[in-house]
């Protein structure tokens, strides 16, 4: 063989490993962060234009479709859409509804907004659209932080190829207290995961089913006993209410928490504060699931009150399950949990 040829042969070869080696490097894609807007998420979906419904008054025309969404299982969307004869004009917009909107509802007494509006309907459908202490929440996981946006606001995303986690959302309806800000109470709607390395700011993310072992993963947990906030909510001069909360259970992989909150009532007696009652109020759940389902019954909650120290025992019920692959997995468990004991005068650490 030439010396040509075998220079020839070393090149094709070299050639070859190089252009496999670059289309290796360019399928990795750097993990940036990325910006898209919560209701290009909340409102993607399939219009459902069989079941649309139409409404006319002096030829103006609003036509509401229904969003198809199996994952969808709590509220329902819409899309909106007003057609004006008289200035040919066309407009349209987003609606996010607790109760299903029917025909007898005035479509003309919502106001349009790409960004999405909700609803909160009386019996006899007749109530304000506008309403300052419901918004539906984006919780994120980013940069190792639980992150939450206001319906209307743009998420903060890290995506790219190299080896993460889907970016998965946790939807809520909360309701705000709109003297304080603080959340008053919270409604989980569903999980939705996107694949990282299809993630734009675009929009257009690729939703994706989780794997079973993801799925399994979400739903292994176990309990704690992790002390958080005490909030003042009112006091005499002899008497004194507080808010305790802790946490309870835990994802292993510290995906989803539960907390607790307890009413903690002190009473002062020849000028020393002592306990007088400890009662349980309610639970949360914050994080991500990952696509399985997940809730907490509390069967029995006893208090434990002394003169300076109190906390509380918590007897709940774990019920976890999801769908994988037409297959069910559950894992419910029963539990029992002990809060931090707290003095009367403690006040916790601030962040």
């Amino acid at each position: 063989m030439s010396r040509t040829i075998v220079h020839f042969i070393t090149f094709v070869l070299l050639m070859i490993t190089y252009s496999c080696r670059k289309s290796d490097r360019q399928e990795i894609i750097p993990q940036k962060e990325i910006r898209i807007s919560i209701s290009s998420l909340l409102f993607d979906g399939e219009l459902d234009k069989s079941n649309s419904l139409t409404q006319e008054i002096n030829g103006v025309t609003r036509i509401l479709t229904p969003l198809k969404s199996s994952a969808f299982n709590k509220g329902y969307r819409y899309k909106i859409i007003e057609n004006n004869k008289n200035t040919r004009k066309t407009i349209s917009g987003y609606i996010i509804s607790k109760d299903p909107i029917t025909k007898y509802f005035n479509f003309f007494i919502l106001n349009i907004d790409s960004k999405g509006i909700l609803i909160n309907k009386n019996k006899n459908e007749s109530s304000s659209t506008k309403n300052d202490k419901t918004n539906i929440v984006a919780k994120t996981n980013f940069k190792n932080k639980i992150v939450q946006s206001l319906l209307g606001e743009e998420l903060t995303v890290l995506a790219g190829c190299n080896s993460i986690p889907p970016i998965c959302i946790d939807w809520y309806w909360t309701t705000f207290d709109p003297y304080t800000g603080s959340v008053v109470g919270e409604v989980y709607m569903y999980t939705s995961c996107y694949d990282p390395c299809t993630f734009t700011s675009g929009g257009s993310a690729a939703e994706i089913t989780a794997t079973c072992n993801q799925l399994s993963n979400a739903m292994q947990s176990g309990p704690v006993s992790i002390d958080g906030t005490r909030e003042l909510i009112s006091e005499t001069s002899n008497e004194r209410s507080f808010i305790y909360s802790w946490t309870f259970e835990k994802q292993h992989d510290d995906w989803w928490l539960y907390k607790s909150y307890e009413t903690g009532v002190h009473q002062k007696t020849n000028g020393v504060w002592k306990w007088k009652s400890l009662t349980h109020n309610s639970v949360s759940r914050s994080g991500f699931t990952i696509g399985a389902s997940i809730d907490c019954q509390v069967n029995t909650a006893l208090p434990q009150v002394g003169i300076y120290f109190a906390g509380m025992q918590l007897s709940y019920t774990l019920l976890a399950s999801a769908i994988c692959s037409g297959s069910p997995i559950t894992n419910n468990k029963s539990r029992n949990g002990n809060s931090p004991i707290w003095h009367v005068n403690y006040t916790p650490p601030q962040n």
